[in-house]
């Protein structure tokens, strides 16, 4: 089973689940996010959603499993990346 969950909620699950591997994907360049965040929402929004991303970058050192996500990736390199992480684990 795949799940798409915030670290603080991967990171429960795993205490849960012991056959479960969590990889978390952290973009090489914040930076970008953010960006994207201020082009889509209004400034509100925008702060609390760049908090989140903040707070999820922290959580990101508790993970055994990270895949660096650069922005010129495409969709199969992570992917690909991704099962690297399994496989190994």
């Amino acid at each position: 089973m795949v799940m798409h969950v915030l670290a603080r909620m991967a990171l429960r699950i795993l205490r849960q689940r012991t056959d479960t591997i969590a990889v978390f994907l952290s973009p090489t360049d914040l930076s970008l996010v953010i960006g994207r965040i201020r082009a889509k929402f209004p400034e509100p929004i925008a702060n609390a959603r760049i908090s989140l991303a903040n707070e999820e970058m922290l959580h990101s050192r508790m993970f055994q499993n990270v895949v660096a996500v650069e922005s010129k990736m495409s969709v199969e390199d992570v992917a690909k990346d991704i099962h690297n992480c399994i496989s190994k684990s």
